[in-house]
């Protein structure tokens, strides 16, 4: 049951059933995690196109609006979650999203710096 709330992470390839679409690229990871309503999402790596996507699209945005859009572009057909749907989550189901934003987009901070 512990396994079902935290964050796993799956290596998928391109063309594998639950794959993300078209801004999937090969050997990207994903990322998921389940909701306390027992929702699954799911998160594709970030790319450089999504930076430019927040710098072009969402510049006027605040940092939480850009989060949640973020996300809601990052999710995979699998897993998919809207901003709407989002921006109505409960705080502790926030802090999941968050979570897998950071290991999306190679900020995770559990992750110890080989340097």
């Amino acid at each position: 049951m512990e396994e079902q709330t935290n964050p796993r992470v799956k290596v998928m390839r391109q063309g594998d059933s639950q794959s993300g679409g078209d801004d999937m690229h090969e050997g990207d990871e994903v990322f998921s995690t389940t909701l306390s309503s027992g929702r699954y999402i799911e998160l594709r790596e970030m790319h450089a196109g999504d930076l430019l996507y927040l710098e072009k699209t969402l510049s006027g945005s605040g940092d939480m609006e850009r989060s949640l859009k973020l996300a809601s572009r990052l999710s995979t057909p699998a897993g998919k979650i809207t901003f709407d749907e989002l921006s109505k989550l409960k705080m502790k189901d926030l802090k999941r999203i968050t979570d897998l934003l950071g290991k999306a987009g190679g900020t995770d901070e559990d992750e110890e710096d080989p340097n």
